[in-house]
């Protein structure tokens, strides 16, 4: 009779060593494979993310965040919520933010893709009381306000001083909820890019801190985002290497218009030119923030004033929003003396072309002079003079 075969307990052995192999090339594979945002900084590829800060299930404010990792330079482009356009998903004209509330926030990331003309493949958003857990976890975030205030009945009773003040959750949500959104629009959109500046460049600055393991599961519950855990560590590690100092601000501009919507009649922002101007505005701001060239000085510095030497009624107010939209100081519009100009001038009234070449740059004009005697306005650094060449967005060649 055949003695049984006894199980050779080598091979218990071998198979325990083959499985720890295995697990422990997964872990370091794991530990060493890369994410989306280093892959896209490595190669200098732009990042560019929506960024919503939501109150009430519905965007308090929307911001697109671009990011170029080659020159460290970014921009925030300010998207309001009362933004009217054809939404597909809704299959109906509305506020683009109503996406957001009947569709979420990806389909919301889609729209302003459409709207903006570029790609958006990424989005971080938040409600106020996740944003202030943020800065919680930052241990506060610096502000300087112009002036202070005392929240509305029903809001945290919390006073802000004017000057410097270090913010705390708490008081972010007054800040965001009264003392921004208090202002009128083109101070409230101010305030809370400046806010989402100081927040960005404290965030780099904590960002060792905010990716330890303890800590970080507490940032990741606080916002939703489609980046993977490993990705949006990497994205608050970069913001260190952002030049928050020189960050371009612009908005959405265009025409209020009374639509009905379901009933309802309700005032609508459409964007100038069926969006076209917006489109090319973000393409300008996508390739200065690519350039090696110097950056100028806080455009809000340089005042402008604008002539139509044209028949087409509407031109220097549409100009105005355009150039007010890269955040320059327009303090004068009108009409210039003839209204058969031939070509588009841009008159430096400084003595330094330097501004003038600025505006020059944006609307791609070639003419540029220098011309020290006083503008209509007299405080004018720069005059621009619109001819027959300029379509309403650029001068044409």
């Amino acid at each position: 009779m055949k003695r049984k075969k006894e199980f050779d307990r080598s091979i218990i052995f071998i198979v325990l060593i083959v499985l720890i192999i295995a697990a422990t090339a997964l872990v370091v594979h794991l530990q060493v494979r890369s994410d989306v945002i280093t892959e896209m900084v490595d190669a200098g590829e732009e990042i560019t993310m929506l960024v919503v800060v939501e109150h009430d299930d519905a965007p308090l404010f929307t911001q697109v965040f671009l990011y170029n990792p080659t020159t460290r330079r970014g921009a925030f482009f300010d998207v309001p919520g009362d933004v009217g356009s054809i939404l597909g998903s809704l299959n109906r004209v509305d506020r683009v933010d109503a996406v957001y509330r009947d569709s979420g926030v990806d389909d919301y990331r889609r729209t302003v893709e459409r709207l903006l003309g570029v790609n958006i493949p990424f989005y971080v958003s938040a409600t106020v009381e996740g944003i202030g857990q943020l800065v919680d976890l930052s241990e506060g975030v610096n502000l300087f306000l112009d002036a202070g205030i005392s929240p509305d009945e029903g809001q945290p009773r919390l006073l802000l001083p004017a000057g410097n003040v270090v913010l705390d959750g708490n008081k972010t949500a007054t800040y965001l909820l009264s003392y921004a959104g208090a202002a009128g629009e083109g101070d409230r959109i101010g305030r809370n890019q400046y806010f989402l500046q100081s927040l960005f460049d404290r965030l780099g600055d904590r960002a060792d801190y905010l990716n330890h393991a303890r800590v970080f599961s507490y940032v990741n519950r606080a916002v939703e985002t489609n980046l993977e855990p490993r990705a949006f560590g990497r994205f608050l590690t970069e913001l260190r290497a952002l030049d928050t100092e020189q960050l371009v601000y612009r908005r959405v501009q265009g025409n209020y218009r009374r639509i009905e919507t379901e009933g309802q009649s309700q005032q609508l922002l459409f964007p100038h030119f069926e969006g076209q101007w917006l489109r090319q505005t973000v393409r300008q701001v996508r390739e200065s923030l690519a350039s090696d060239a110097e950056v100028f000085e806080d455009n809000a510095a340089i005042t402008l004033e604008i002539l139509n030497g044209t028949p087409v009624n509407g031109l220097a107010r549409r100009t105005r929003d355009l150039l007010e939209g890269y955040g320059f100081n327009v303090v004068q519009i009108g009409n210039a003396e003839s209204s058969d100009v031939e070509y588009t001038v841009i008159v430096d009234r400084t003595g330094d072309t330097r501004y003038a070449e600025r505006v020059a740059g944006i609307l791609q004009g070639q003419r540029v002079y220098s011309e020290t005697s006083q503008s209509e306005d007299g405080d004018a650094f720069v005059t621009v003079i619109l001819g027959r060449d300029f379509d309403g967005t650029v001068v044409r060649p």
